[in-house]
């Protein structure tokens, strides 16, 4: 499994702030379904995340909007 911290462009946590999944790549552009009701388009990937965040299985922090 694969766990994405989901920020929205003003910095501000993403509710849910964590999608998990099986895929482990992703690309900036790319749409996914954060629940069942909303869609979110990747607006970039930080993949240097802080020891204390990658500590809690967070492989990478998506920056996202809704669609």
């Amino acid at each position: 499994m694969f766990r994405f911290l989901l920020k929205l462009e003003d910095g501000e946590r993403h509710n849910p702030a964590v999608f998990v999944t099986v895929v482990p790549n992703w690309a900036v552009g790319e749409t996914f379904l954060a629940d069942a009701r909303e869609q979110l388009r990747i607006l970039a990937i930080d993949t240097e995340v802080e020891a204390e965040v990658a500590a809690q299985g967070i492989n990478a922090v998506f920056t996202v909007e809704p669609v």
